[in-house]
């Protein structure tokens, strides 16, 4: 087995874990992901200058990031997993951590030279992270309407 798939494997299995709101897992995920760019560069500094341009059409350009939509999907999905359901602040908590791994990842690309260092990325960030939220909460809305309906029907399925 190569390096790149035990590294993949064990990002996936931190993942698969995290969402079963495992904090350890979901810890050394982040940990990890933060300190992967940085191990990439053999962590040598070759700082870059980020690219803050912005406008219409570079906007919708940038939501042909997907690999930013993917990863932040799933980010949110996991992120989301660690509260309650019934946190009211769970939302704001998720925008806030979003943002905060947003700024850790592109300020890696600026100081690292690696990848592009893009002012603009904030926004597949955010889709990402809206479309990890709406995962989530459908999920959790559908496992909700089947408790509902089984006990409605006299069925009772063990969540």
């Amino acid at each position: 087995m190569t390096f790149w798939t035990l590294t993949f494997v064990a990002f996936a299995a931190l993942a698969a874990a995290s969402m079963f709101r495992v904090r350890f897992a979901y810890a050394a995920f982040v940990v990890l992901g933060v300190l992967w760019m940085p191990a990439r560069a053999s962590f040598r500094l070759s700082p870059t200058s980020c690219e803050t341009a912005m406008s219409i059409p570079l906007a919708v350009y940038s939501m042909t990031n997907y690999k930013h939509i993917g990863l932040f999907a799933m980010f949110a999905m996991m992120t989301l997993a660690q509260f309650e359901p019934d946190d009211r602040w769970r939302f704001l908590k998720l925008a806030v951590i979003a943002l905060g791994m947003t700024v850790l990842v592109e300020g890696e690309q600026a100081l690292l030279g690696l990848g592009h260092c893009r002012v603009r990325d904030v926004i597949p960030n955010t889709t990402g992270t809206v479309v990890g939220a709406c995962l989530m909460e459908a999920g959790r809305a559908f496992r909700k309407s089947r408790r509902r309906t089984a006990l409605n029907g006299n069925i009772v399925r063990r969540p």
